[in-house]
């Protein structure tokens, strides 16, 4: 499929890149939690077809772990992910994930990244071309949620400092989309600079770039936790 139109000039296309490079420890798996399988299914296999679905996504790129390479070649196979171009050796840290690849994303024909974890399979297509029509508006934005608990701040000791005002808190999801442009930019700063940050939006703010809200889903979860597998399956009988 070109990625040109019919014009020859490139399109305002995006790739996504999904860091799944993390071993999951906090699962208590024998295998890295994206390839446990959820109703038959391979965790990142869920993920990536969220993916291959939506008209947005032009081309994907995967990083996992080393020795899960060939394994995921096989995933996309198996279930005809073929809008996957690269699986690609993931890094201890997310970051390392992203930066990987990023670097085989075709800026010529591809404007925008779409970071979006891996342990997110419910993400819906809506999500991420809201996120990506955000993104064209003011260069970057990310999906979130408002935070319903009442939120403290503690001190070190784990004593209450104060409440913080739940008004004006989010809880960053994925997908973050970013120009493909200006995130390489943030991240050889974020490298000369020695800075990790914990998602791409962290990243941005380093430089002080704008980011956009938009409105997240509840449904949008991350499985980190063994509990997290039995939301996961009631979410994914409700479909």
């Amino acid at each position: 499929m070109s990625l040109q139109q019919k014009s020859g000039k490139p399109q305002q296309s995006a790739a996504a890149i999904i860091p799944a490079g993390g071993i999951g420890s906090r699962m208590g798996l024998d295998i890295p939690k994206l390839f446990y399988e959820l109703d038959s299914c391979p965790i990142l296999a869920h993920t990536l077809l969220a993916m291959q679905n939506c008209p947005a996504i032009s081309m994907i790129i995967v990083a996992v772990p080393p020795d899960f390479i060939d394994f995921t070649w096989e995933i996309t196979a198996d279930y005809k992910i073929d809008k996957v171009t690269n699986v690609v050796a993931g890094g201890k840290l997310r970051q390392d994930s992203v930066k990987a690849g990023l670097a085989l994303i075709p800026a010529d024909f591809i404007e925008y990244a779409v970071i979006h974890d891996g342990a997110r399979p419910f993400v819906t297509c809506e999500l991420i071309t809201s996120c990506i029509t955000a993104a064209r508006q003011d260069g970057a934005a990310l999906a979130a949620v408002p935070a319903v608990d009442t939120m403290k701040e503690v001190d070190i000791s784990g004593m209450v400092v104060r409440t913080i005002d739940r008004r004006k808190i989010r809880l960053a999801q994925t997908p973050q989309v970013v120009r493909v442009s200006l995130l390489r930019q943030a991240f050889a700063i974020a490298e000369k600079d020695n800075f990790i940050g914990t998602d791409e939006a962290s990243l941005l703010e380093h430089i002080k770039a704008p980011v956009k809200i938009v409105n997240g889903s509840e449904k949008n979860i991350k499985i980190t936790r063994p509990d997290d597998l039995l939301l996961a399956g009631a979410l994914l009988h409700e479909k």
